[in-house]
């Protein structure tokens, strides 16, 4: 990438890193070449700073109890592998090209709760995992946490509209 498109890419993200704390949404990459007039070489160097920033997240143990959006959520996990995926999406009548990161989280049951929404009533993770009622209801919203937790350690993942999927492996006795 020429010089003077790099100085331009590395604006973007600035920008975008300034405003991403006050987003309310989290925006496809479509906005973000329409917006910025962004080339293919550029979003490609965008997918390449997404991947280095979750890269950093690699064997970090994260604690739900440190971020106050976890809802009702406690319990600590860490991610060991990166990979992604490509994939092409239709936006507007046109295909784009669009990565899709593949987060593997492990996640510790020793000692992790949760509040249950519907009843008020805090229950040892691994129970509510394994209630067949709820059970799935409970991993979806771990994954959702995970994701949010990502995206609150670094607000330029939500401003650059990250694609994130969390796959969960639990341990610990719970």
């Amino acid at each position: 990438m020429e010089e003077k498109r790099r100085e331009y890419i590395n604006k973007v993200i600035n920008a975008l890193g300034r405003e991403a704390k006050s987003l309310k949404y989290i925006p496809n990459k479509h906005n973000l070449v329409d917006a910025y007039a962004l080339t293919e070489e550029e979003v490609d160097y965008l997918y390449e700073v997404e991947g280095e920033i979750l890269d950093r997240f690699k064997g970090i143990e994260f604690n739900t109890a440190d971020y106050p959006s976890s809802g009702g959520y406690d319990f600590k996990f860490s991610i060991t592998n990166v990979t992604s995926s490509i994939r092409d999406v239709l936006e507007q009548d046109v295909y784009v090209k669009e990565i899709l990161w593949e987060i593997d989280a492990y996640v510790n049951l020793d000692g992790a709760t949760v509040t249950l929404f519907t009843t008020g009533e805090e229950e040892k993770l691994w129970d509510a995992i394994d209630n067949p009622d709820i059970g799935w209801e409970i991993e979806s919203e771990i994954k959702e946490v995970i994701r949010d937790i990502l995206r609150a350690e670094s607000p330029l993942l939500k401003a650059l509209g990250t694609g994130i999927t969390v796959e969960q492996n639990y341990w610990g006795l719970g």
